[in-house]
């Protein structure tokens, strides 16, 4: 089930960076004038965006500086650093 969802999600891996790019531009934008946030939301959207879009398409992600998951690592650790990037990238979608 994991598998067919990662191949799905590979399959369609520019669909979701066009998706992640145009959210992270529309969501800083709240923000314009107000440069403590923006710059803040946009950081955020791009390093948790990176991260997630390299669990999509299946090669190394990196989380925090000289540390990540390569992409041949136990499947069960890419997908909690796939959902833990997600949680950041929604987080900064909402905040405040």
């Amino acid at each position: 089930m994991v598998i067919d969802l990662l191949v799905f999600l590979n399959k369609h891996r520019y669909v979701i960076l066009a998706f992640i790019v145009l959210c992270a531009i529309v969501s800083a934008l709240r923000f314009f004038g107000e440069w403590v946030d923006f710059y803040t939301v946009a950081i955020g959207h791009f390093w948790s965006g990176q991260a997630l879009y390299s669990f999509v398409r299946g090669g190394r992600i990196v989380l925090v500086g000289g540390g990540g998951v390569e992409k041949d690592d136990n499947l069960s650790v890419r997908l909690a650093f796939g959902i833990f990037s997600l949680v950041a990238f929604s987080f900064f979608l909402f905040w405040p």
